[in-house]
């Protein structure tokens, strides 16, 4: 990849050639039906994220912090939730295949 400042957007000029030998080219603007692909440069520890919009979402979610307190708050909860959902299936499963007591 190479080295540019965050916010920075590469675009990727593109032929796409079918087996029918139909080519379609991906080199038009964001708004167009055949847009180039493009790519917003971000800091060298930030994480990977898709976004649609063409290059002026792509420079402003560049911008960015991906880090914040509330996306891993969020994690969080969602993790503790997540574990007390396998914790209440194993309890269920454990119940139901218990052998049933006669009475």
């Amino acid at each position: 990849m190479p080295v540019g400042a965050p916010a920075t957007v590469l675009t990727f000029k593109a032929l796409q050639t079918y087996s029918s030998g139909e080519v379609v080219r991906w080199i038009g603007s964001p708004s167009s039906e055949t847009p180039a692909p493009q790519v917003a440069l971000a800091d060298k520890d930030a994480p990977a994220h898709d976004v649609l919009g063409g290059a002026r979402a792509a420079a402003s979610a560049a911008r960015r912090s991906f880090t914040s307190a509330g996306d891993s708050t969020t994690a969080t909860v969602a993790l503790i939730l997540g574990g007390l959902g396998v914790l209440g299936g194993l309890i269920a499963l454990t119940v139901v295949l218990m052998p049933k007591r006669t009475r």
